[in-house]
């Protein structure tokens, strides 16, 4: 006899199982969905009869059907055939039309749960392909504004790495960039890199990317911390070059092509030596080559893999890294133009020195470093005696040959650290980080003595019987407390030289007597 209580008490049991199930893993939430299902008909069939069975039982399919579709449907269905078997429930009424009306009930909740599943698969798929677009039209914008506030190669490379492989970019692990030595050129070397040289370094840097929050903003505007991480990568990229596009059928095939390519490394390992060197490298496994568009031709390519988690390559991928290339490839190439506008800019058109406009332009700087690191800096400034002699008697042909010839003895001359350059017309500057003035005087010393043996021609003409120099030289700290007045006290020193019977090296001095010889 059924009670009012206990049925209140099993449907409560039946009500708290299937909120708790929430709680659990997907995998356990199905269970106890099912294992409930079983139990309230089971339970109902115990408490109003058996016989209750032939309704209450539509439960099982229906709780089968929705986990499993149509395997979940066969085995509600056998399950709820055994239990009409065990229960002789086919006795009560017509066989075909219990078992033959369970069979359609239940294949028409099969066909229903298979339609919403497709609708929702559906709606999900548009909804991550809508979430992927709206992601890459972010990242083209984002590095759009970033691509137009510099006309910097090395910053523009890293703006463009940071997209391809930060997180909140494209997300790929690692991406190197190949340029055309010269624009015209067929020689490709490696320029830039961002990421990780193993699967444990990569691990490491996503952990700080997590526990920091950073944006893509914030990886753009990180490029001292890039570098300074990505060092040996770069140093080895850099190392790279690839003579000749025609020695490597990879790199020949995304040039010729224009088009991106999808490399399986064990297929190419033994193809390509740019492929080989790759792997050996940096344990490349699988890699897109996109090439680097820019007015119908390719100015170098961009090599991505994913070294840290494995993820394959799509052709979708290729797809949405395409117009991020080409955004790249375009910014990079103004970049490259702009660099050799300001090379012909800051550079003597005669003797190929660097000009007076470059050096007002690293003078501030060379001031600052001076100071704030209390590093020597010597400045020299060299004059040409009766050069106009010179020219007057021989052309002014023979004249560009002499200036030539000087800026060739200046260049073997000046110490790597310092820089030669054609102040203006037969006057010359020398400048010298980290010289104190007694380094300074001995090559001071040196070029002076060069200059006065050099076998100019017609040399004998002159009035002193050679082509000689008079130098001034001024140091930092030694000869003055502030070195913004280096060029000006040592250009007083040269009209000293010159003054004191030329083809001299004078030194300034703070003295009352401001300069000494």
């Amino acid at each position: 006899m059924i009670t009012p209580a206990a049925l209140l008490i099993h449907l409560i049991l039946y009500l708290f199982l299937n909120t708790y199930r929430f709680a659990l893993t997907s995998k356990g939430n199905e269970v106890l969905y099912l294992f409930n299902a079983l139990l309230l008909t089971v339970g109902l069939s115990f408490w109003i009869g058996s016989e209750s069975l032939v309704w209450t039982g539509l439960m099982i399919p229906f709780a089968f059907t929705s986990v499993y579709r149509w395997r979940g449907a066969i085995s509600g269905l056998l399950i709820i055939y055994t239990v009409f078997i065990i229960f002789e429930l086919h006795t009560l009424t017509d066989p075909f039309l219990l078992f033959g009306g369970y069979a359609l009930y239940t294949f028409s909740l099969s066909s229903v749960f298979h339609y919403l599943t497709v609708k929702s698969e559906t709606r999900r798929s548009m909804k991550r392909f809508f979430y992927k677009q709206s992601k890459n039209l972010h990242v083209l914008r984002e590095i759009s504004l970033a691509l137009q506030s510099t006309l910097q190669k090395n910053k523009l490379m890293h703006i463009f790495l940071t997209a391809v492989t930060a997180g909140y970019g494209l997300g790929f692990n690692r991406a190197m960039i190949f340029l055309k030595k010269d624009l015209d050129q067929e020689t490709f070397v490696g320029n830039a890199a961002i990421g990780p040289l193993s699967i444990q370094e990569g691990h490491q840097i996503w952990e700080n990317v997590v526990s920091q929050r950073l944006t893509l903003r914030d990886f753009i505007k990180l490029q001292k911390e890039a570098e300074e991480n990505d060092q040996e990568l770069n140093r080895k990229v850099r190392d790279l070059e690839f003579n000749n596009a025609e020695n490597y059928p990879v790199l020949k095939h995304v040039i010729d092509n224009k088009d991106p390519l999808l490399v399986n490394v064990t297929e190419w390992y033994s193809r390509c030596k740019m492929v080989k060197k790759l792997n050996d490298d940096f344990d490349v496994k699988n890699m897109a080559v996109i090439p680097l568009m820019t007015r119908g031709r390719a100015i170098g390519v961009m090599v991505i893999d994913n070294i840290v988690d494995g993820k394959p390559f799509s052709y979708e991928d290729l797809d949405n890294i395409m117009p991020l290339a080409t955004q790249g490839a375009m910014a990079i190439e103004n970049a490259v133009l702009y660099e050799r506008t300001q090379e012909l800019v800051m550079t003597d058109g005669l003797t190929r020195l660097r000009n007076k406009r470059y050096l007002e332009t690293i003078t501030q700087d060379l001031y600052t470093d001076a100071k704030l690191q209390c590093i020597p800096l010597a400045v020299m400034m060299i004059d040409l005696d009766y050069f106009k002699v010179y020219n007057d008697t021989n052309g002014h042909l023979m004249g560009d040959q002499v200036l030539l010839q000087v800026a060739e003895i200046l260049s073997d001359l000046t110490p790597d650290e310092g820089v030669a350059i054609r102040f203006g017309g037969e006057e010359f500057c020398v400048i010298l980080p980290g010289y104190s003035k007694s380094h300074a005087l001995t090559l001071a010393e040196n070029i002076r003595k060069t200059i006065n043996e050099y076998p100019f021609k017609s040399r004998e003409r002159q009035p002193d019987g050679a082509l000689s120099a008079s130098i001034g030289l001024s140091s930092y700290p030694d000869c003055i407390q502030e070195p913004e007045s280096l060029i000006e006290t040592a250009d007083q020193a040269v009209y000293a030289s010159k003054k004191n019977g030329r083809n001299r090296v004078t030194v300034f001095s703070s003295s009352p007597k401001g300069v000494q010889s």
